[in-house]
């Protein structure tokens, strides 16, 4: 039976953005935002008995380039709003890197 499991994401090491998320393979991943404490995650419908495998996800902000990636090696999967405290908003857009 298949399940929908969230992924924490972490805040980008570098200005590539990337990190390997492991999940069960041929997840399906759904969407993107904000769980209940604020935190950037990924939703995905899975099968919990299956293999699990690492998939390249990048988080992107608004206006951030995409050094050293192919846009057209991105899927889009959906993007978040972070309030900061007297700050701007930070916006974040995640996309699975394939290749």
């Amino acid at each position: 039976m298949r399940a929908v499991w969230k992924f924490e994401l972490r805040p980008p090491a570098d200005a590539t953005g990337l990190q390997v998320v492991d999940m069960p393979e041929r997840a399906e991943l759904l969407t993107a935002g904000l769980d209940g404490l604020g935190v950037p995650c990924v939703w995905a419908l899975v099968d919990p008995d299956g293999p699990v495998s690492g998939r390249r996800l990048c988080v992107l902000m608004t206006g951030q380039a995409v050094p050293g990636l192919q846009a057209s090696g991105l899927t889009y999967v959906g993007s978040f709003v972070k309030p900061e405290p007297g700050l701007p908003a930070v916006i974040g857009h995640v996309f699975e890197a394939r290749s």
